[in-house]
């Protein structure tokens, strides 16, 4: 991929207005006013002034401080991943992007912006900017300058070189491994962003590049002068789960070692000359015990020992590795000769506990005299000089003789000598990032603003953008006409847009003004691209809405954008067939369900016509142009219910998912939208790539709702929804099951029919009344199931069980019918093949005792996961209702001992004929040895006799896939009950995978198998053999890997994990060959 070249300041400066008395700088002074000329000024070249990331300067800046100027993106930045859930475990591990951090050299400030990809130059003393060099994604991190040039990394996977000067570019390189795009937190990135700093020193620059444990990170050296490649870390050895490269944050060096911070899981250690692993900083100490502490991007080097943290503690490290010391109540420190500087940060918070609003202390140490109590983290008493205490404080750095802290809304300025405040400015947001240099103090807030103070004259410089990017002329009427028509005709105004060839940038722009489209431009003339960088971003429109991207028309690899990314897709008539642009790569970028292709042809591909609703199209020219809107891929399926469907059978038969994926998309949601995931919740529900997901709001526990496209992330909606949460449901029934008809939600006493398109409720059914003795109360609503016409539910009689179950009409919203029973256990209701299966109890044996929520709560809590019921042979009603008239079909007596006990795991599913009994487990660690116990019988759906019943030794719930029982390690013929063979070098050999794991169940689609083993394991169905582990990632504790719609949807559900695991989102997967 090609790269932009720099843009010099006459292009900018029009979008600038020096503007006297605008944003009146609010200083004002209060303690102890210092004076006298700026002392021993410097520049601060790197985040946190040095490779240490000591934050201390040697300057002292004259006070009082007057605002210079301010800057503003055009757009807030969009972090780099979702936060964890507020108020329940633990504090955000990944703050690198929190703000638009800055290095300032001489008389220039630099920044990278992930708004609109550029790295800027600014005057420090104006704002005015200088120059802007274009990368191809995102730039989260400050630049460093060394030797007058300045180096910065890039979401687009490479580094770049540019002249301090002017931004011209002296080199850029390629830090990942390939030049694969992906979508990521709602940006185009490469699948191996650079998500460090560049690091320079001794000639040598040094940058991380891929985010994803499993997809190749590694750590590079690169010559600083020529950008030769010295040397790449080779793969990572699997030998602890806290041991994971996920590269992101500041690097930090000492004289031999470079120091790399991995996000949630534990930086490690490299050797500066040649890259070889020094070990990571979990090593003597324990990782279970740490519970994820020894991770985040926050590090410090003092002396020797080697500071990092996020959890309001600090961690300590020799150079060898050895962990020396804990610092608690600590989330950041500066050490200057004589003193140390620690700010007590948020504490952690603990399940529901909201500690944002508690004070702050910045408490200064004498370093002189304490020895290896400081060492230790045991600060003596008498060490303590001062304290200063205020809500809501971020950072600080030590320049001179004043600590700098940041806070909510303000900077403030203490005498280093006694903590007394002597200056506070106002700023716009959380102060996250500070800088001293040259006789200024610049303020980086969580908004994305910069501002900078100084003792020159406060008049604010403010972005003014221009009205549109281009000419109002006539050919801009006639753009204008277009973007009109294409609006009318495509009808999509959410999402992400392609504009290829053509006007492309005035159409994006001309677009993205009459929606809310991101729009990306395919441009291969890098004259006309950089053009058309300059204007959009003048226009403030660049990053945020419209994007250009340059490439080779002859890139090996197509064109260069994920699969079914684009909501809309717009070829000009001259474009289609040049290159890249042909119609199959036209149609692999386009989404399918709902995606919008306008291209200028009067015929129409056949792969268009087979893929969707082909039509003619009138945009308003003379052009003859073609409407595609793509339908379902062929072979997608969805997963309509807790168990893929209503007959349970956690399988999609998804005929796409099949090989080894890539990832495609990762972002929201994330944990903080989510429950804990030892609460179990409803599996996320997929129909035509639509996502439905239970969700949480933990500090004002509230229930959510939301749906987004499996595709490329879009949120389509998000409600809040009391009542509509289910949790603890491995051995009961989910709450929600979607349709033609919509997506249905259990709350309480009833359930709600809600629009697809909007969450809005359309209709709401009530448990109807009961007619007999028997059946329960007119209680809350139980079971769920959308099948065909029908909307089928059941009447809760406690925990698992129901007294009733019935339907009604979504046609007439009638009741269709009801059938009652003593018991019904819940986990045993599946529909299949126009019958309705469940198991009853009907008086055999000792009644089994039936639990309310809270009795199974404190049962759970006891740690015995012993059957609360009868264990020894048991013999229950299974049940076959037809499901048009809700009449038995038929009734017969089993023994199911084996099959899970009726108070805790037995379960139902059924498929082609077959109703299958089997427990449903949870594998933690190595198998016991009790496995071997465990059986399934197999009914007929025709009558209910028994087709075979033989032990399966499961570890987990049982899925059915094809003709198979899949119950780990084993599978066996669905309808025999015969071990299925795999080929093998010797003859057949039985069907096995590992039989270790972890909690959670299985999903399958038609040709691969989902589960947790420690991490995310995906695997052949044919063979059982491993197609990908994705480690950095763990599943949840129930189902949240959903093979649906042609993808591998899997949505966040570790919130509440402190463990080290890298990744905590939504990752989505796409199998090869996808078009």
């Amino acid at each position: 991929m090609a790269h932009a070249a720099n843009v010099n300041p006459a292009a900018f400066q029009k979008i600038f207005a020096t503007v006297p008395g605008l944003r009146a700088p609010g200083v004002f002074l209060l303690l102890g006013l210092l004076s006298g000329a700026a002392v021993r000024a410097e520049d601060w070249p790197t985040f946190m002034h040095d490779v240490a990331r000591s934050g201390v300067s040697r300057e002292t800046l004259t006070l009082p401080l007057g605002e210079l100027w301010n800057y503003a993106p055009p757009a807030e930045p969009t972090r780099a991943w979702p936060n964890p859930q507020e108020g329940w475990t633990e504090l955000p591990k990944l703050a690198f992007d929190d703000a638009t951090h800055v290095a300032v050299a001489g008389d220039t400030v630099y920044f990278g912006s992930a708004v609109d990809h550029g790295i800027h130059a600014v005057d420090a003393g104006t704002g005015a900017r200088r120059w802007t060099f274009f990368t191809e994604g995102p730039v989260r991190l400050a630049p460093t300058v060394a030797g007058g040039r300045v180096y910065a990394g890039s979401d687009d996977g490479f580094v770049y070189c540019v002249a301090a000067a002017d931004g011209k570019l002296v080199w850029s390189a390629r830090a990942g491994a390939g030049a694969t795009r992906i979508l990521g937190a709602g940006r185009m990135m490469s699948l191996w962003p650079v998500r460090t700093s560049v690091l320079v020193d001794g000639g040598v620059a040094y940058c991380g590049a891929g985010i994803f444990p499993a997809r190749e990170p590694a750590v590079v050296a690169f010559d600083a002068a020529t950008g030769r490649e010295l040397w790449k870390t080779p793969a990572l050895p699997k030998t602890e789960a806290a041991v994971a490269l996920a590269p992101q944050g500041y690097l930090l060096a000492t004289a031999d070692q470079l120091y790399v911070p991995c996000g949630r899981t534990a930086p490690l250690a490299y050797g500066r000359a040649d890259g070889a692993l020094r070990g990571s900083m979990v090593k003597a100490y324990a990782v279970v015990a740490s519970k994820g502490v020894v991770s985040g991007d926050y590090g410090v080097l003092v002396d020797d020992l080697f500071y990092l943290g996020s959890q309001n503690e600090l961690h300590c490290y020799q150079p060898d590795g050895k962990h020396v010391a804990t610092w608690k109540e600590a989330a950041q420190l500066v050490a200057t000769r004589d003193r140390y500087y620690r700010l007590t940060g948020q504490p952690p918070p603990a399940y529901g506990r909201n500690t944002a609003e508690r004070i702050n202390v910045v408490t200064a140490f004498d370093r002189v005299g304490a020895g290896e109590a400081v060492r230790a983290g045991a600060m003596p008493k008498e060490a303590v000089r001062w304290t200063y205490k205020e809500a809501k404080l971020q950072t600080i750095i030590v320049a001179g003789a004043h600590v700098f802290v940041g806070g909510s809304n303000a900077v403030v300025a203490l005498d280093a000598a006694t903590g007394r405040p002597v200056w506070t400015g106002k700023v716009a947001g959380s102060a996250k990032g500070l800088a001293v240099a040259n006789g200024r103090l610049v303020v980086s807030t969580d908004n994305g603003r910069i501002h900078c103070f100084g003792n020159g004259p406060s008049a604010a410089i403010v972005m003014k953008p221009a009205a549109a990017a281009f000419p109002e002329d006539a050919a801009g009427a006639r753009v204008a006409a277009q973007a009109e028509a294409i609006v009318q005709a495509a009808g999509v105004t959410r999402g992400y847009g392609l504009v290829i060839g053509g006007d492309g940038a005035r159409l994006a722009e001309a677009l993205a003004r009459r929606t809310g489209l991101q729009i990306h431009v395919l441009e291969t003339d890098p004259a006309k691209a950089m053009a058309a960088r300059v204007a959009l971003a003048a226009a403030g429109v660049y990053g945020a809405k419209v994007v250009v991207d340059l490439a080779s028309p002859t890139t090996p690899n197509g064109l260069p954008y994920p699969p079914y990314f684009a909501n809309l897709v717009v070829v000009d008539p001259a474009a289609l067939g040049q290159g890249n642009v042909t119609a199959r790569e036209v149609l692999r970028v386009l989404k399918p369900s709902g995606g919008v292709l306008l291209a200028g042809t009067g015929a129409p591909d056949a792969a268009w016509s087979a893929a969707g609703t082909v039509s003619a199209a009138n945009l308003g020219s003379a052009a003859a142009w073609t409407k595609l809107v793509r339908g379902r891929l062929p072979g997608a399926r969805d997963w309509t219910h807790q168990y893929a469907d209503a007959g349970n059978t956690a399988s999609s038969d998804d005929e796409r998912v099949r090989g080894r994926p890539e990832v495609l998309w990762y972002g929201e949601p994330g944990a903080d939208k989510m429950h804990d995931r030892h609460r179990r919740s409803e599996a996320p529900l997929s129909r035509e790539g639509r996502m439905f997901v239970q969700g949480y709001h933990q500090l004002t526990k509230t229930p959510l709702l939301l749906s987004f496209d499996a595709y490329n992330g879009l949120p389509y909606w998000e409600r809040e929804f009391p009542g509509a949460e289910r949790l603890d449901i491995t051995q009961d029934c989910g709450n929600l099951a979607v349709s033609a008809h919509g997506l249905f939600v259990v709350a309480e006493q009833g359930c709600h029919q809600l629009d697809l398109a909007t969450g809005a409720t359309r209709k709401s059914y009530a448990v109807p009344a009961r007619t007999t003795g028997v059946g329960g109360t007119n209680g809350a609503w139980s079971y769920v199931a959308a099948e065909g016409d029908l909307l089928v539910g059941s009447t809760s009689a406690g925990y698992q069980f129901s007294g009733a179950i019935f339907a009604y009409d979504l046609r007439t919203g009638e009741l269709r019918w009801r059938y009652e029973s003593p018991a019904i256990r819940n986990a045993t209701i599946a529909i299949q093949g126009g019958k309705v299966f469940l198991v009853e109890h009907r008086g055999q044996a000792a009644a089994p005792k039936v639990l309310t929520v809270a009795e199974a709560y404190k049962e759970m809590a006891k740690g015995k996961p012993k059957p609360l019921g009868p264990t020894a042979p048991y013999v229950r009603t299974v049940v076959a209702l037809d499901l048009a008239t809700g009449r038995p079909v038929w009734a017969r007596d089993h023994d199911l001992s084996g099959c899970g006990s009726w108070t805790g795991s037995l379960c139902l599913t059924a498929k082609d004929g077959v109703v299958l009994l089997a427990g449903t487990y949870s594998a933690y660690g190595k198998p016991k040895g009790d496995e071997d116990e465990r059986r399934a019988l197999a009914l007929s759906a025709t009558d209910g006799s028994q087709l075979w019943n033989r032990a399966i030794g499961n570890r987990v719930r049982p899925v059915l896939v094809g003709e198979h029982v899949i119950g780990r390690p084993r599978s066996y013929d669905l309808h025999t009950g015969e071990p299925t063979m795999r080929p093998g070098p010797k003859g057949p050999t039985p069907w096995v995978v590992p039989a270790n794991g972890a909690c959670g169940q299985m999903s399958a689609s038609a040709g691969m198998l989902f589960y947790r083993d420690g991490y995310t394991v995906m695997r052949d169905v044919g063979s059982g053999g491993p197609l990908l582990t994705f480690t950095g990632m763990r599943p949840g504790c129930l189902i949240n890997i959903i093979p649906a719609g042609g993808v591998i949807v899997q949505v966040e559900a570790s919130s509440g994990c402190q463990c080290y695991h890298a990744i905590q989102s939504t990752v989505v997967f796409v199998p090869p060959g996808a078009e």
